[in-house]
């Protein structure tokens, strides 16, 4: 198997953080957001967007390694907040990962969610650090302003958000990432914490054969990164926050126990076609 890489994640789980500081090391490319589909997309197709289901990894691959030659390339995954993978699809997705190297990242469900809805999605670029031959860089410098914008913003933002609501978009993410864990059973995997990335380095390191020195990887991850990580403090602005935090803390552990198991996706899932909805069997 190569050493050539995929990041899966939820949104918000640092995953553009992750891909370009792991593609400003010597020796590894990376490009692109990659999604499902563009049936799954909520806003238009972004330039650094580039779609799975009907595209092989190779193919993405080969793409980003025609910039510039290396011998390990990466790109990311990003499951849909609003719009699950349909389960139809699942098998299709599974088989699309294999011979290719999995880095699934998780986060705490609370701070995705305060981070996709009350925060909105934003980055700010360091551009001394920034690649101008990927279309992910261009495409956050040349959205800059907005970015900036949307924090501002975001700091006095006082709805709250209902609990049906809140707790529905949390049952996506946990389904989401049932799917990726269960990519540790097809291909090679390791699954990481995204508030624990900064302590993980060097198993990642490890995963990837990289030839970079910690130091190197600590430089471009920690202290000078591509990608500058929010730092705002996004409130609990949700109906039954301690309802809900109750709700993804259950989920989150059922999620660890699975990342480090390897089971059969349909041993866990399942489908109520007469009601037309995902059953889980856990």
């Amino acid at each position: 198997m190569s050493n050539n890489f995929v990041i899966v994640s939820n949104q918000r789980c640092g995953s553009t953080w992750t891909i370009t500081s792991l593609g400003n090391l010597e020796n590894v490319n990376t490009d692109y957001e990659t999604k499902w589909s563009n049936d799954l997309l909520i806003n238009k197709q972004a330039d650094h967007h580039i779609f799975l289901k009907e595209n092989s990894f190779e193919k993405i691959f080969s793409n980003i390694s025609k910039n510039s030659p290396s011998e390990i390339c990466g790109t990311k995954f990003v499951f849909d907040f609003y719009n699950p993978l349909p389960f139809n699809d699942y098998s299709f997705f599974l088989n699309k990962f294999k011979n290719v190297k999995v880095i699934h990242i998780k986060r705490n469900y609370t701070d995705i969610l305060k981070s996709k809805l009350i925060g909105g999605v934003s980055h700010t670029i360091n551009e001394d650090t920034s690649n101008k031959n990927r279309k992910i860089d261009n495409w956050i410098l040349n959205n800059k302003t907005r970015y900036l914008n949307v924090q501002e913003q975001a700091k006095n933002k006082t709805d709250i958000i209902e609990f049906d609501k809140t707790n529905s978009f949390l049952i996506n993410l946990f389904l989401n990432d049932i799917i990726a864990s269960a990519l540790n059973s097809i291909t090679d995997y390791i699954s990481l914490e995204y508030e624990n990335i900064q302590h993980s380095l060097g198993a990642l390191s490890s995963f990837l054969n990289l030839k970079s020195t910690n130091e190197q990887l600590k430089y471009f991850f920690l202290k000078n990164p591509t990608i500058r990580k929010n730092t705002v403090k996004y409130k609990d602005s949700f109906e039954n926050y301690e309802s809900l935090k109750k709700n993804s803390e259950l989920l989150e552990e059922k999620i660890k126990k699975l990342s480090l198991e390897n089971f059969n996706l349909t041993d866990i899932l399942g489908f109520d076609k007469k009601n037309n909805k995902i059953i889980l069997k856990i």
